[in-house]
């Protein structure tokens, strides 16, 4: 389906242009100049190129024991993180919440990306440290150390669990197929160069909204493509406003899916409700297109 104008890419849009130059820039600014500094310094001593900088640190255990010590902490912190992000994506992709609850969901996720790193180490130190407000004053523990592994590992997930919470939403919510016949990942012969504007995701939601409206409205046996191209098409009419003509193609029928989209036990299991309003289930959708 032919929608709205491209989106703005690299090279077609100054301001998009504008913004990658800058941020590689300051990439190289900030991260790549600091660190071939170090290692300029490390390997170049008066002038000439000495690698005994390098066999002292590989040699040194004490350097060894911090280089494996941070290479466990980055995979701890890889795990516990992707997994508690994966844990808030889920809740939000797939649950039932109230756009409330989601939007306050959302903010408590993203509050740790947005606060400065180190305001979780201090508070860490400030509640579980040897004064601590909840190890002294109300637990009553003496001579507690939060300095170690543990602490460390619990102030980074808190810190970078956000990102893989914002990684694996869009995808939770892209990954919605769970009806048979639309799942085809090759590009068949007559869609081969197609130039197509802009794609929509439909969740199984919406077209099962969608197909059981039209089937109580309008007295039309659609299949769940056929729900899919509608879903598509009532999203590029809320994005273009009234007054627009947009044309689909019912494209099937839903006598081949009887046995799913039309079982109320296997929607029930599959957690689609085909009583849910079809208008509930596109502002969810342009959540998740705007995620």
């Amino acid at each position: 389906m032919n929608a709205t104008a491209a989106r703005p890419a690299f090279g077609r849009d100054p301001a998009v242009t504008a913004a990658v130059i800058v941020l590689w820039l300051l990439l190289a600014l900030f991260v790549v100049y600091p660190l071939a500094m170090l290692f300029v310094r490390i390997v170049v001593d008066k002038g000439a190129l000495d690698l005994s900088g390098i066999v002292k640190i590989l040699t040194d255990r004490h350097q060894v024991r911090a280089f494996w010590n941070s290479l466990l902490l980055a995979f701890l912190v890889g795990i516990a993180g992707t997994l508690i992000g994966f844990l808030f994506a889920f809740t939000a992709a797939r649950t039932r919440l109230p756009r409330a609850a989601l939007t306050l969901l959302d903010a408590s996720v993203l509050l740790p990306l947005v606060s400065p790193p180190f305001t979780t180490a201090i508070a860490m130190i400030f509640s579980f440290g040897p004064r601590g407000l909840i190890t002294y004053d109300l637990l009553g523990i003496k001579g507690v150390t939060v300095y170690g592994l543990t602490s460390t590992l619990c102030s980074e997930v808190l810190t970078y669990f956000p990102i893989a919470y914002l990684t694996l939403r869009p995808i939770l919510a892209a990954i919605d197929s769970n009806v048979e016949g639309i799942g085809q990942t090759r590009v068949t012969k007559n869609l081969e160069n197609i130039k197509v504007d802009q794609a929509y995701r439909i969740p199984d939601q919406l077209a099962v909204s969608i197909i059981y409206q039209a089937l109580r409205e309008e007295g039309m046996f659609l299949g769940f493509s056929a729900g899919i191209n509608l879903g598509g098409a009532l999203s590029l009419a809320r994005e273009r406003g009234p007054g627009q003509t947009i044309v689909t193609i019912l494209c099937d029928s839903g006598h081949k899916y009887q046995s799913r989209l039309f079982n109320p036990e296997w929607l029930a299991t599959h957690n689609l409700d085909p009583n849910r309003s079809v208008e509930s289930c596109l502002e969810r959708s342009a959540e998740f297109h705007s995620a």
